[in-house]
């Protein structure tokens, strides 16, 4: 069995540190950012510990009081770490036992319960790759990449499923319109056909992030320094019509702000989503109705 490296490490510290610490639930700093929730989105009160800051919350669809974070010390640095509802705050229970070693991020579930990640862990097929795993497994080789050409040895990495199967993931591989693109990729009876989305949704700037809905109806997406944003990462939503894809909207305030947005995903049901911003400073989750996007179950 592997042991853990530095990530891991200063992870498990801070989460020991959270584990016995009798601060109260006021105090920012053992929190998963900090600041208060504005009209429309409402701030999730994760405690991670000292030093800690959380993206990427996703709640298991098969029990809405659990859920997976990317935390992090520092950025590029994360780990994948269960939290759980008590009285109405999510506590840490520790790192998941594949990950710690090297950087994992970007968690969302599928259908079936498995987890697909995003990873720099060897095995993959060079930078920043897409893995799934059962998330109970006690195996720290469990997680499998998924083969090319989803993976490649460029960054494919940040990614989503449908119901279907049918993978939505951000890649820098060439050909790229920006910096990053969104690609779908499709399973069939040979392995995966992979294609761009169209201009428009893909631009010369960089979609970083993307949620696709589990009946492939939307998706929201992240994009960088973009012009009809207010700063950072933006979110934007697109809707699949019998046209192809909608022009995409970029989400208004409080929702974006001039802050970093991303990591869109879903709640405990079709109503609801959180997403992570740096608008107070840190990073932080926060929560909102899924109407507040313009989305109808």
């Amino acid at each position: 069995m592997r042991g853990r490296g530095v990530i891991g490490v200063a992870i498990l510290v801070a989460l020991t540190a959270c584990s016995r610490s009798d601060r109260t639930p006021n105090e920012s700093d053992a929190l998963a950012g900090g600041g208060e929730g504005t009209p429309g989105v409402e701030l999730v009160d994760i405690e991670l510990g000292p030093g800690l800051e959380g993206t990427w919350f996703a709640m298991d669809p098969h029990d809405p009081q659990r859920a997976i974070i990317s935390a992090h010390a520092e950025w590029n640095e994360h780990a994948l770490v269960l939290v759980e509802e008590v009285e109405g705050r999510w506590r840490s229970r520790g790192a998941l036992p594949f990950s710690g070693e090297f950087p994992d991020r970007a968690a969302r579930f599928g259908r079936d319960g498995s987890l697909l990640f995003s990873s720099r862990r060897p095995g993959g097929e060079g930078d920043w790759d897409l893995w799934l795993v059962d998330p109970d497994s006690s195996d720290p080789e469990a997680p499998t990449p998924f083969p090319h050409p989803v993976n490649t040895e460029h960054r494919d990495y940040h990614g989503s499923m449908t119901d279907e199967g049918v993978l939505y993931f951000i890649s820098t591989r060439p050909g790229s319109l920006g910096e990053g693109d969104i690609l779908r990729a499709t399973p069939g009876p040979n392995g995966f056909t992979v294609e761009p989305l169209p201009d428009g949704i893909n631009t010369p700037l960089w979609e970083v992030d993307v949620l696709v809905s589990p009946d492939e109806r939307y998706i929201v997406f992240a994009r960088t320094d973009s012009p009809d944003g207010l700063g950072g990462d933006d979110l934007f939503l697109s809707f699949n019509t019998d046209a192809g894809w909608s022009a995409p909207v970029p989400l208004a305030a409080p929702l974006n702000s001039a802050g970093y947005e991303f990591g869109i995903a879903f709640g405990r049901d079709a109503d609801s989503l959180t997403f992570s911003s740096s608008r107070s400073g840190r990073y932080a989750v926060y929560a909102t109705a899924a109407e507040a996007l313009g989305i109808r179950p």
